[in-house]
């Protein structure tokens, strides 16, 4: 048996049993926290290595595909084969094609091509896709493939026929386009019909690119996509970088990428784990090709011991070598490289540049100033040397280079007989100074003086410009230029000059020429020449020619054409007219006569206006002016009076074209063209009913009007300047058309706008037109003035002393004027207000002494009713204290709060009642008060 105390202790009391939960949770707890981290390094480590393999792998599977790219593509050796080692290049996808199986496809070969080593399924490609089918994947990406079978695709020099259009769907073709990872990265091949086929080597990629490299490894080839026209671009690749970069699968809560992308890494993958893998592969076999076996030993051709370039000439350089040592040299060949610099794209000479001499001309392709990197070899039919040590060098603006002057300037008639001349002058062979060996760098110590006559000759001359001035008898053909026109550029109507090449050519010492077909017959010019080469280096211009040049027409029947045309001639002559300080300004216009009166191509220099005037109250005009003379223009300006004697004139002009000949050679007349500018009529500015002094905050919107008497007009031109006596300008408004009923309104102006029209004078300035004539400017002012009224509390309200159920029967308060006029008279009062007992009701109202409201019940006098004042009662201003008491009916308990307004039911002067607000209880103690609102605005 258990003793009675042991049995009392048998088990654990309460306090035991919550210590020991206690001393568990903490160490469950610890425990989950530590089963959490350990569980968070696993997924990291996990995501981790999958995200390693996965890269891994793919970079793997591509560097072993590019490089054995090109692999035995071209057995046979052959120009004709169609074929590329690579069929596109894009910064994310590239396809090329190899022997990867080592052997060859025996249903392809044919006839042409006997040997066929690559299949379909051998023209492999590596593309970014989104998992879902091609409508997941909306870029293209073409390419042109034989995939004919038997091979049927034939190469003629750049001639390509036979081949298929290949066409790859991916997500993106270039860096900019990957915005939306992750993608897959997928192996392309085609079927035995030319459709592609995918397979998914990797998932979860985050960036894809590459980039391809020639020979140098240092001059990036452009990115060409898989255009035939690029066949070359690509043919010139020899290596190629690629960037992988994989992320993982998983968000990692506690990391966030360090990384700066391009473009922009988005948000989403910003706490995704990224591995970035490069790669730099040199395929082996880009560039190569089959080729013959030949029992003939090794040629070692010997090629030109240094090599020299000069420069001087803008973009041109200038090359030259010694001969080959070598035996059977019969021409050699010119490697140009560049880098790429500003807008202008790495340069590459593709071909090489073949020389049957020893010195080369060579201009660079661009105007871009950079440095030209130039190596020669000797060449045979049966093979090449090695190219020489290269030389490098950067064409500059030289002074050396400057076209000598031309020479010899003379003028002669068109032999064609179209009335034109035509310019000679002897051809430019020379600069002004010859290049020396200065400017000259050899592959070999030292340098040489650049290869005569290239030290001389102005290889880079350009273009002539050619300018010429009318003889006038005075002046003669020593003119400045520029300054004067310049002719070979210039167009009039159908007639078209055009600007003289001037390319040199060596050993052509033949004259410039420039056909002038703009130049009037017989009209004397003078001509000078200016060279000018491509930097933009002129020369001097020619010397003066001793004597001007005219071509005489024959016969004497031939006159030119009206300007306009003789069917036209009556509407030919255009202008406008305004008037001014009594005179009419009138400026005429008429087309260039390029013909003559029988359709023959040909300019006219001399035009002649006639004027015409007609004077009140006769009807017929009368020559006023005749042979007004205007060389080399269309147009003419003229000043005449309005009025002669007192009376209305009014003028009509004709034009005439001349040619200056022995004989007198004149068109017929074209125009008139009528000047008249008679403004009539009255033209006044009116005000709305507000008048001309707009009173703030009374009157916020003010629109005026311009009423205009008489027919015929087409515009009026409104200004508003202010305040006086300012002069700016707040408002300028041209309206068009004719009034509607002889008035023109304004817009309505804001006039509440105090920061736009500040108080002060306003002046407007109207005038009204009739085409091109105007009447005298009408001025008119308004003024704009704020007024702010209110009532000011004048004295604390008086309450009845009785409080409680006592009856409470009315209520007094001294108010005051403070508007800034003199008086104000109102006609209504509102009283609203809210408590116990809404049948409490206004019964009359006093004024003074003056019972001005009596209300019978609540119809007409409670709460929020509108009360009119009879008769209506004017506050004197000057801080004169005025009484208003209030009269209750009905109900006189509970508490109440009343709000006075003006119901803008006023006369006699501006302003604006304010408000006056009661803060009351009704009964009332004496202390209560009425406190003045803000004026309304």
């Amino acid at each position: 048996m258990i003793p009675s105390k042991r049995r009392g202790q048998r088990g654990m009391s309460m306090m035991e049993v919550l210590v020991a939960m206690l001393i568990f949770t903490v160490v469950f707890l610890v425990a989950l926290g530590l089963y959490s981290v350990a569980n968070r390094a696993y997924l990291r480590t996990d995501a981790a290595t999958i995200q390693q393999q996965n890269v891994r792998f793919a970079m793997d599977r591509m560097a072993e595909t590019l490089r054995d790219s090109g692999a035995n593509y071209n057995t046979l050796g052959s120009a004709k084969v169609a074929d590329e080692q690579i069929e596109g290049a894009w910064e994310s996808a590239v396809f090329v094609r190899g022997d990867f199986n080592n052997k060859p496809d025996n249903a392809l070969k044919s006839t042409t091509f006997p040997i066929v080593t690559i299949s379909n399924d051998e023209i492999v490609g590596y593309v970014l896709r989104k998992p879902g089918g091609d409508g997941n994947n909306p870029i293209s990406l073409t390419m042109k493939i034989d995939f004919s079978s038997p091979r049927d695709a034939t190469l003629t020099g750049t001639t390509l026929a036979g081949e298929e259009t290949a066409t790859v769907k991916v997500a993106a073709s270039d860096l900019a386009g990957q915005t939306n990872p992750p993608y897959q990265l997928a192996r392309v091949t085609f079927d035995s019909a030319g459709a592609p086929k995918y397979e998914v080597v990797a998932e979860d990629v985050f960036r894809l690119s590459f980039s391809y490299l020639n020979s140098a490894g240092a001059n990036a080839v452009t990115t060409v996509g898989g255009a035939d026209a690029d066949r070359a671009l690509r043919a010139a690749v020899r290596q190629i970088d690629v960037t992988l970069i994989g992320q993982s699968s998983r968000p990692d809560p506690g990391y966030t990428d360090p990384n700066t992308y391009t473009p922009a890494e988005a948000t989403a993958t910003k706490n995704l784990r990224k591995l970035s893998l490069t790669q730099h592969i040199v395929p082996p076999n880009l560039g190569l090709k089959g080729k013959r076996h030949t029992s003939l030993p090794a040629i070692t051709i010997q090629p030109p011991a240094s090599l020299t370039v000069c420069i001087g000439h803008g973009y041109y350089f200038g090359l030259s070598w010694p001969a080959s040592t070598s035996a059977g040299v019969t021409t050699y060949k010119v490697h140009v490289t560049a880098p790429a610099a500003g807008p202008d794209a790495a340069y590459v000479s593709t071909p090489d540049i073949t020389v049957t001499g020893l010195s080369l001309d060579f201009k660079q392709p661009t105007t871009t100033a950079r440095a030209y990197t130039f190596a020669v070899a000797a060449s045979t039919p049966q093979a090449d040397s090695v190219f020489t040590s290269s030389v490098t060098a950067t064409q500059a603006e030289n002074a050396k280079s400057i076209p000598s002057a031309p020479a010899n300037v003379l003028g002669a008639a068109n032999p064609t007989g179209d009335y034109n001349n035509v310019v000679t002058w002897d051809a430019v062979t020379t600069n002004t100074l010859a290049i020396t060996d200065s400017t000259c760098t050899s592959s070999a110590t030292g340098s040489a003086p650049p290869t005569s006559p290239w030290n001389i000759t102005p290889i880079d001359l350009s273009y002539y410009e050619v300018f010429r001035v009318r003889s006038t008898g005075s002046n003669n053909g020593a003119f400045t230029i520029p300054g004067t026109t310049r002719v070979d550029n210039q167009t009039i109507g159908s007639l078209v000059n055009t600007t003289p090449t001037g390319e040199f050519s060596a050993g052509n010492n033949s004259r410039g020429s420039f056909t002038d077909h703009t130049a009037a017959p017989c009209t004397p010019y003078f001509y000078r020449v200016q060279a000018w080469d491509l930097s933009s280096v002129s020369s001097q211009g020619s010397p003066a020619m001793t004597a001007a040049f005219s071509w005489d027409l024959q016969p004497t029947s031939v006159v030119p054409d009206a300007p306009g045309g003789s069917l036209g001639r009556a509407a030919a002559v255009t202008g406008t007219t305004t008037s001014s300080a009594g005179n009419y300004n009138v400026t005429i216009s008429w087309p260039a006569v390029v013909q003559t009166s029988t359709g023959v191509p040909a300019s006219t220099a001399h035009y002649q206006v006639d004027r015409y005037r007609k004077v009140a109250p006769a009807s017929t005009y009368s020559l006023d002016l005749a042979g007004i003379d205007v060389y080399e223009l269309t147009t003419y300006s003229d000043v005449v009076p309005t009025t002669v004697s007192g009376n209305a004139a009014t003028y009509q002009y004709y034009v005439r074209a001349l040619y200056d000949c022995a004989s007198s050679r004149t068109s017929l007349a074209a125009g008139p063209y009528t000047a008249t500018c008679t403004p009539a009529g009255a033209m006044t500015i009116s005000y709305p009913s507000t008048g001309s002094t707009i009173t703030r905050p009374d009157v916020t919107s003010f629109a005026p009007t311009l009423s205009v008497s008489g027919s015929g007009w087409t515009s009026a031109t409104v200004t508003i300047t202010g305040p006086s006596p300012s002069t700016t300008a707040v408002y300028s408004q041209t309206f068009t058309g004719s009034p509607s009923g002889s008035t023109y309104t304004f817009p309505t102006f804001n006039m509440a706008n105090a920061t736009t029209y500040p108080d002060g004078v306003y002046t407007v300035s109207a005038m009204a037109s009739v085409g091109a004539c105007n009447t005298p400017a009408q001025t008119s002012t308004f003024t704009v003035q704020t007024v702010i009224c209110g009532l000011q509390l004048a004295a604390t309200p008086v309450f009845p002393s009785t409080n409680g159920a006592s009856a409470y029967t009315s209520m007094t308060f001294q108010i005051q004027n403070t508007c800034t006029v003199t008086s104000f008279t109102f006609n209504s009062l509102k009283f609203t207000w809210s408590g116990a007992d809404a049948s409490e009701y206004i019964s009359s109202i006093q004024f003074g002494s003056t019972t001005v409201a009596t209300l019978a019940s609540t119809t007409t006098g409670g709460n929020g009713k509108t009360i009119t004042l009879s008769p209506a009662q004017t506050i004197a201003g000057g801080a004169t204290s005025s009484t208003i008491t209030l009269n209750f009916s009905g109900s006189t308990s509970g508490s109440n709060n009343g709000n006075f307004t003006d119901n803008a039911n006023k006369s006699g002067v501006p302003g604006k009642f304010g408000s006056i607000i009661a803060n009351e209880t009704l009964p009332a103690a004496a202390a209560d008060e009425l406190i003045n609102g803000s004026p309304v605005p």
